[in-house]
């Protein structure tokens, strides 16, 4: 009897530590947006733009430009809390070029 009630309280924490209201909740700690697919369509290459998806972080991502502000504004409000805020130097453009492929923006590795 003692075995089942330590077996179930054990199921019990392990459910309530893996509960979707609690991983939402670190995942906005962590600063992170995400992009809809429906935003990185595009006709050609000058339709697409880079745009940053994680606070104090080098997280980056492509969209189409007509949605940019979208996810510029959405990341200012859900970083604004967020310290320290670290500018990063990553360069993408020294290994990939941002490239609209088969109507979807995309990153692709310079030849």
């Amino acid at each position: 009897m003692h075995t089942k009630t330590i077996l179930l309280i054990s199921v019990f924490i392990l459910l309530i530590s893996c509960s979707p209201i609690e991983t939402e909740e670190i995942e906005q700690q962590k600063g992170n947006i995400s992009i809809d697919d429906r935003h990185k369509e595009c006709n050609s290459d000058s339709d697409c733009s880079i745009v940053s998806i994680v606070c104090g972080d080098c997280g980056i991502d492509v969209v189409n430009k007509i949605h940019l502000e979208i996810y510029n504004t959405e990341l200012e409000s859900v970083c604004k809390d967020i310290f320290p805020k670290i500018v990063c130097d990553l360069d993408y453009r020294e290994q990939s070029e941002i490239k609209c492929v088969k109507k979807i923006c995309k990153f692709v590795p310079k030849k």
